[in-house]
């Protein structure tokens, strides 16, 4: 996980080795090292998490906080390659869709096994929305805290409990989510620990974020549960070797869980 406000920039002055860092390990280019101008001169502009692949269940929207005393510069990048954006810089009026620049970018390198998520500005700049609530359980804790424990959860790092909350608030019963065997071929097995009784939906998505199979979707009781994807898609035909996200939705928490098919 890397942030920083010319995080990008710095890389690119390594030359052709840089360039390569960025586009393979990164999956993004950079475009320029002052974004403000590109987005109507916003410089806390707001950020929306995009749905696919979903690493940011706990928090929609954010500021990147770029105002006094200092304006702070942040690097204008897009992503590329097998680099995927999983959040944008939004309008003025805080409409998603305006710009094709990245406020986040997930890529998986399959050469290395490698997964990274980077940001184009610094982690002490992730500030709270004006109109933001954090989930049930979580109250008073910044989104700050609520983005990063997303981002370990997204890979692998089960957390217990609230972050940022004093002792005696009870943690909220965790969703756990695991793949096994993982890589796989031909099928793998999600297992599920539902915390609770209720509506599950567990749902195959590609790395374009294209459904490709919907596994579960109805009530389940609490306990145990396993699911088989055989690595098929909805109309029976065998998808192709890559990475593959099972997202697994509860009424009140979201797990996603990153699956390699080799063929």
């Amino acid at each position: 996980f890397f942030t920083g406000d010319n995080l990008v920039y710095d890389v690119r002055t390594a030359g052709s080795l840089g360039l390569s860092l960025l586009a393979n390990y990164f999956g993004l280019r950079f475009v320029d090292s002052d974004l403000a101008p590109r987005i109507a001169n916003q410089v806390t502009p707001q950020v929306n998490a995009l749905s696919s692949p979903v690493i940011f269940p706990s928090v929609s929207h954010w500021i990147a906080y770029g105002g006094c005393p200092d304006i702070n510069e942040f690097d204008a990048v897009e992503a590329v390659g097998t680099g995927v954006r999983v959040a944008e810089f939004t309008d003025p009026m805080g409409n998603g869709g305006a710009y094709p620049y990245a406020a986040a970018v997930y890529n998986y390198n399959e050469t290395t096994d490698t997964e990274v998520v980077s940001m184009p500005y610094d982690f002490q700049w992730f500030r709270n929305a004006p109109d933001y609530t954090p989930p049930a359980g979580f109250e008073g804790v910044p989104a700050r805290a609520l983005l990063l424990r997303d981002i370990l959860e997204f890979f692998g790092h089960q957390l217990e409990g609230p972050i940022g909350v004093e002792d005696e608030v009870p943690a909220i019963a965790e969703l756990a989510v695991k793949a096994y065997p993982n890589p796989f071929n031909p099928k793998t097995t999600l297992a599920l620990s539902l915390p609770r009784a209720g509506h599950v939906s567990v749902k195959i998505y590609n790395l374009r974020g294209e459904l490709v199979r919907t596994l579960q979707d109805g009530h389940l009781v609490a306990g145990r549960h396993e699911l088989v994807w055989d690595g098929c898609d909805g109309g029976g035909a065998r998808s192709a070797s890559g990475v593959y996200f099972a997202e697994t939705r509860t009424v009140d928490q979201t797990r996603v869980t990153r699956m390699a098919l080799i063929k």
